[in-house]
């Protein structure tokens, strides 16, 4: 019975080494994406401020990009610091 049990857990122990392999798996991804995004914004940025040529019509467009990642970062950090302050004084969001 002893090594059922030793069977049955080491079968759980791979399982669960295989689930923590594809989730590392997924954070690299999305540290890959991150830096994607941030190279991005980066280009858009020194198109803006005049660093790298642009034509009018690529500036204009870099303007809407920085305009809607700054109102979404903005939206996106409200309800976190509500939850960090709130958490501290009694009420949790």
């Amino acid at each position: 019975m002893a090594d059922n049990a030793t069977l049955a857990n080491q079968k759980k122990i791979l399982a669960n080494q295989a689930a923590i392999t594809a989730n590392q798996k997924k954070i690299l991804a999305n540290q890959v994406s991150i830096k994607e995004n941030q190279r991005k914004i980066m280009t858009n940025q020194k198109k803006i401020l005049g660093l790298v040529e642009a034509s009018a019509e690529e500036i204009g467009k870099a303007r809407r990009v920085a305009f809607l990642a700054s109102r979404t970062n903005t939206m996106l950090s409200i309800p976190m610091l509500m939850s960090m302050i709130g958490s501290h004084h009694g009420f949790f969001i």
